[in-house]
Order: structure tokens, then sequence, then C-alpha cells
């Protein structure tokens, strides 16, 4: 093996190291927000660029597409999308089942 395909292959590993990482802390922050919004009444609904965060998702165009595409719960208005986060949250860990 070669001394470039062997630093390729370290980068490798260290990226999928860091990926679980985010994952793990991801989960660990969607589990907290859940507790914090399960019981609430009346959800407060979010818009796609104040949810994309919160689920970690780096755009809220992602928000958008999952939800006409993927089927993510969200409650539409007109042309108006809003999201409960909880709802989300439940949803997210029902596709990771």
């Amino acid at each position: 093996m070669d001394m470039q395909a062997l630093v390729t292959r370290i980068r490798q590993h260290q990226l999928e190291k860091q990926q679980r990482e985010l994952e793990r802390k991801q989960e660990a922050m969607a589990e907290a927000l859940s507790k914090r919004t399960s019981g609430l009444q009346g959800e407060r609904l979010l818009t796609s660029k104040e949810l994309a965060p919160l689920v970690g998702m780096t755009h809220h165009k992602t928000v958008e597409r999952w939800a006409r595409e993927e089927g993510m719960p969200c409650v539409r208005k007109g042309r108006t999308v809003r999201f409960r986060l909880g709802d989300v949250l439940r949803w997210l860990e029902q596709r990771k089942g």
C-alpha cells in the first residue's frame, strides 16, 4: 500500500469517527428536546428555518423537501408550512428504527 492510499484510509476512518460522534450528539439533543416539549399543550408551530438547526439539518430547504417528499409531519395552511417539534422528533425516531 502506497503512502497516499494509507493517508486516504486514515482520513476516511477519521471522518467516519466524526460522523458517528455527531450522530450521537444529535440523538442526545433530539431526546433532550423531545423531553422538554413532550408535555406542552398547544405546542408552538415552527418555520422550516427555525426547525432545521433543532433537528441537526444545515439548510431549511431540506426540511421543506422532507415534508413534501418524505412525509415529515407538518401543518399546512395555504402555501404556509409549519412544524411541531415533538411530531418531527417522533417521526425522525421512527425512521431510524
